[in-house]
């Protein structure tokens, strides 16, 4: 299960509008220091929903589901750190660091579905999951990578693992889930469209996110796929497109988790305009 428990954020302090920096695709990774269990991330969820001071996260996954809190653009406070809040994506295992083990069902329960929240994350806003996929600490201020919440915040914070005798276990675990998800150059195609200059424009998935590629002059090679979700996870099953007179997209997709319509037009300058739900 995977949902947004917010659309918008809350006027309280732990959310902020937008991010003042710009994502550089680092991930942070947290444990809520809470009880493990089916309903904890919800119920994790609904107590940072509720909190009057500063803490939250974007995603929070637990045994069986995943929560998204907030677009991957919003600004969560998760870290005590200069720059990591208004830089980096934060993600929160719903347990307590004393009950991840490496020989426990639940932990890599817990761990396979943050490492498909965490490949997903990457592939929509455009980074290559499988090159991201390293323990890099710090350098998450400035790159996709990963770091724990103890690696970046050493002074008072032991969980995410960070001191944790399975540590290295845990490490390559999220690495190895976060490369089962990743595309592997692998893209499904749905649908394509020539333009009136002679030029294809290639509308694909990866990982149910929507991307697309074009070519800059007729018979010429792809440039790279770009996500066209805006960092949201819809989960589409199919993708329609058309070009208008005036040269600009239309895109039609359809949502079968939902049963919705979703759509969205291009802009005369190239940008598109927001997601709209039939």
């Amino acid at each position: 299960m995977g949902f947004y428990l917010l659309d918008h954020p809350p006027a309280s302090p732990q959310f902020y509008p937008t991010r003042n920096n710009g994502l550089t695709g680092g991930v942070i990774v947290h444990t809520s220091e809470g009880p493990q269990g089916v309903n904890a991330a919800e119920n994790t969820a609904a107590f940072i929903s509720r909190r009057p001071d500063p803490g939250s996260y974007a995603c929070i996954v637990d045994l069986d589901s995943t929560v998204y809190l907030v677009p991957d653009d919003y600004t969560t406070f998760s870290v005590a750190a200069s720059g990591y809040n208004s830089r980096t994506w934060s993600i929160c295992l719903a347990a307590r660091t004393d009950e991840l083990s490496q020989g426990s069902p639940d932990t890599w329960a817990m761990i396979a579905r943050a490492g498909k929240a965490i490949a997903e994350f990457w592939v929509r806003n455009g980074i290559d999951s499988g090159s991201a996929a390293n323990w890099i600490g710090t350098g998450t201020l400035d790159r996709p990578g990963l770091a724990c919440h103890g690696d970046v915040q050493p002074w008072d914070r032991s969980d995410a693992w960070s001191r944790h005798p399975d540590r290295t276990a845990l490490d390559a675990g999220l690495i190895s889930a976060i490369l089962q998800n990743s595309p592997k150059g692998k893209t499904r195609m749905f649908d394509l469209v020539r333009k009136q200059d002679g030029c294809i424009v290639q509308f694909g998935m990866f990982l149910g996110q929507l991307t697309h590629r074009w070519q800059s002059v007729p018979n010429a090679g792809f440039g790279p796929w770009v996500p066209l979700n805006d960092g949201q996870p819809f989960p589409f099953e199919g993708v329609t497109a058309a070009q208008n007179k005036d040269g600009r997209f239309d895109l039609c997709c359809w949502n079968s988790t939902t049963n919705q319509v979703v759509y969205r037009t291009q802009n005369l300058n190239g940008t598109w305009r927001p997601w709209r739900f039939e």
